[in-house]
């Protein structure tokens, strides 16, 4: 290091400029490779947050079916067996549904501190 502060005052304006220049690049070279990684975490993240709708969609679709045929069936022909059953899978909705908005506040948390952390990168 010694060497590298006293050579400094024995180069030329040139030279310092080409030092002041490589570094700059070298940085810039750095926080793009940075920036390339952060970007393939967040897409994949997304990626996998688009399966997980998807899923969630297609679960929630066959429950809401189930939901409707018991319903219909507890109306129309006041089915005993139904009953108890339809009051069971309305408790397990209201609670799935809770854990469920649970869930999305932390993911939407995740994803309010990754978009911060991109955006004080790209400034």
């Amino acid at each position: 290091k010694n060497n590298w502060i006293i050579s400094c005052f024995t180069m030329s304006t040139y030279e310092l400029i080409v030092i002041k220049i490589q570094r700059f690049i070298r940085r810039r070279y750095k926080k793009r490779q940075y920036m390339r990684v952060m970007m393939d975490q967040f897409l994949r993240q997304r990626e996998v947050d688009k399966i997980r709708e998807l899923a969630h969609s297609h679960i929630q679709r066959n429950q809401d079916t189930l939901h409707r045929m018991l319903k219909n069936r507890v109306r129309m022909f006041d089915c005993a067996e139904s009953k108890p059953l339809l009051e069971r899978y309305e408790a397990a909705r209201v609670v799935q549904c809770a854990a469920r908005i649970r869930l999305a506040r932390k993911y939407a948390v995740q994803r309010r501190t990754a978009a911060q952390l991109l955006q004080n990168i790209y400034r």
